[in-house]
């Protein structure tokens, strides 16, 4: 049985982002947000990382939108996640690479990297 190791990220900012680790991504993503200094953390996991048909989301209520972009800025998908909660997303016509994940509310944006593996 494979064991997956999590990666938690405490953003500083409302970008939050892992520079210089595009080679070896994390099976499992907890992003942690505390941008607002509220002391009320909101995490978002996405998982599996890589992935090859489907990932899925875990996503607080302020998040409204994931988007799914390619490194050189193109939109491949999008979901509206009005009120946050449990999604899957289906990648399966998107090609093999890595892609930034974009969640987006009214007052805060975060991304991630996710390699998309077939």
């Amino acid at each position: 049985m494979k064991s997956f190791m999590t990666n938690q990220i405490i953003a500083d900012s409302i970008f939050t982002h892992r520079p210089g680790e595009c080679a070896e991504l994390d099976p499992f993503i907890i992003i942690e947000d505390r941008s607002d200094n509220s002391g009320f953390v909101s995490e978002i996991r996405i998982h599996p990382n890589p992935a090859s048909d489907v990932i899925y989301l875990q996503l607080p209520d302020w998040v409204e939108t994931v988007e799914i972009h390619s490194l050189d800025g193109r939109l491949w998908k999008q979901l509206l996640t009005p009120d946050g909660g449990n999604y899957s997303m289906s990648i399966s016509d998107i090609p093999s690479g890595i892609y930034t994940i974009r969640t987006q509310g009214a007052k805060r944006m975060l991304t991630q990297q996710i390699s998309i593996t077939r």
